[in-house]
């Protein structure tokens, strides 16, 4: 599992139990970014949406107030939005429509792709919207990553967007303390407390 897969699964394992409906309308955000019901193309019920809004994120900002990265990573944040699904031989085209989809419209709003990875069954795109100055007001992560679909284990898709005002230097001092042994670590316990 490539170190950015690990980094997110400790997001979703950290967050996973927080899975509130959104209510509040961030068309009007610049780092916004509307992926629809994606729900609808998942082919059994094993899929994960996690939404986090700005008042959670607050809560979330003051726990951590010994941290000053993780005040500044938190606390200019109004939104976290997950989704990720199981992929199977009937969705995987759909997703990956969405996908191509997807990235048409960050083009076309002029978001920057900062990383573009491609490796046999993985596809990842990260975007970013920038802002004024060194400010930057939206993530967008959209991930295909296929797996042998006749064998337990099933590909995902991924989309995940953040939206407010991102801190990029705060995230690289806190995943400085991750290495790949610490977040093997946090997802080999959190499959035995299942």
């Amino acid at each position: 599992m490539n170190r950015i897969t690990k980094l997110m699964m400790i997001l979703f394992l950290a967050l996973a139990s927080i899975i509130p409906a959104q209510k509040g309308d961030y068309s009007d955000e610049p780092g916004f970014l509307d992926f629809g019901d994606l729900t609808q193309y998942a082919e059994d019920d094993f899929f994960t949406e996690i939404i986090l809004e700005k008042n959670l994120l607050k809560i979330f900002a003051r726990a951590g107030r010994e941290n000053e990265d993780w005040q500044k990573l938190v606390g200019g944040l109004k939104l976290i939005k997950v989704n990720v699904f199981n992929l199977t031989e009937k969705n995987e085209a759909v997703f990956t429509d969405k996908v191509n989809s997807f990235q048409k419209e960050l083009f076309s709003k002029n978001w920057d792709r900062i990383i573009k990875a491609r490796e046999e069954g993985t596809n990842v795109n990260i975007f970013i919207k920038a802002g004024t100055g060194d400010d930057i007001n939206g993530l967008v992560v959209m991930a295909i990553d296929k797996d042998d679909f006749s064998g337990r284990d099933m590909g995902q898709a991924v989309f995940i967007n953040i939206v407010g005002s991102i801190d990029l230097e705060a995230v690289l001092n806190l995943t400085e303390h991750f290495t790949d042994d610490s977040i093997d670590r946090l997802i080999s316990k959190s499959r035995k407390e299942r």
